[in-house]
């Protein structure tokens, strides 16, 4: 596949996981910023900073959960800066197995209406105790994770590297549309990529009270 097209201003936030033995999960976020472009000792200092904030949520995730880093990619060019915070933190939230493909999902609105897939993330937080059914989380579980990711964001915003600063978490969206092939006696649908991303502030969000699954995980 061709690479991504450059995307002005912005970061992509890695967290990176280790789940059991998987040491290969990550949830991604975007943010923008103003200021110059940030080169890559910038990213280690803003990936360290993210990192910090992430406390907010340690009661989120289980110990059978690890933190292991925040990476740091600006996306201004392939060229641009790139940064990681190495840190094993384990979660604080009392053990209580959930399959590990088992998420909370927290999807992200937009200002901007349109068909199509939907801004979100896949958190690997929360345990068995947490279930009010096999299908539901507890409210006051939502309520509480929300409550501290809009610290987490909150924080972010606020992060300043020498005349770099924070200014948005947003969305990044690489596509638009699909073209619609016959391969093979079958329809297949080819997104198209834009040939400038669009970028639209996240302006909130909500965590959802229906446990989700990311399958790979398992």
């Amino acid at each position: 596949m061709p690479p991504l097209a450059p995307v002005t201003n912005v970061l992509r936030c890695d967290w990176l996981w280790t789940i059991g033995s998987d040491q290969n999960i990550s949830t991604k976020l975007y943010f923008r910023y103003s200021g110059p472009a940030p080169v890559s000792s910038d990213c280690n200092a803003i990936a360290a900073s993210i990192y910090t904030f992430a406390s907010a949520m340690h009661a989120q995730w289980t110990p059978a959960v690890t933190l292991t880093g925040i990476k740091i990619t600006d996306l201004s060019s392939p060229e641009g800066g790139l940064g990681e915070h190495q840190q094993a933190t384990p979660g604080t939230r009392p053990a209580g197995a959930l399959p590990a493909g088992t998420c909370v999902l927290t999807n992200y609105i937009l200002a901007r209406r349109y068909r199509g897939g939907k801004p979100r993330s896949y958190w690997p937080f929360f345990n068995n105790t947490d279930l009010t059914t096999p299908q539901t989380w507890f409210g006051t579980s939502i309520t509480q994770l929300d409550s501290a990711l809009a610290t987490f964001f909150t924080s972010c915003k606020g992060v300043v590297v020498g005349s770099l600063s924070i200014t948005d978490h947003v969305n990044v969206s690489y596509y638009s549309g699909n073209d619609a092939k016959i391969v093979d006696g079958w329809a297949v649908n080819k997104p198209i990529p834009r040939a400038t991303p669009k970028v639209d502030a996240v302006v909130s969000f909500a965590s959802s009270q229906q446990p989700s699954t990311q399958r790979r995980r398992n």
